[in-house]
């Protein structure tokens, strides 16, 4: 589950793979790991859909209060 409130950075990321069959990934890094921070991947997406996804987590993340647990 992904706490919007701790969300550190959303980005679309490429690999040359990826570019040759038209797919991206998405990468998100959040707050609360062990040794810093967590990341979580989503891969194999299509470029329209992950830039979409991106701006909806970004936006909800800039909305979210962040709590110290």
């Amino acid at each position: 589950r992904l706490r919007y409130s701790r969300v550190q950075s959303v980005r679309v990321a490429e690999s040359p793979f990826d570019r040759r069959h038209g797919q991206v990934g998405l990468v998100i890094d959040h707050a609360g790991g062990t040794f810093g921070g967590s990341r979580l991947r989503i891969s194999y997406l299509a470029r329209d859909a992950a830039l979409a996804l991106a701006e909806e987590i970004g936006a909800r993340a800039a909305r979210a209060d962040f709590v110290w647990r």
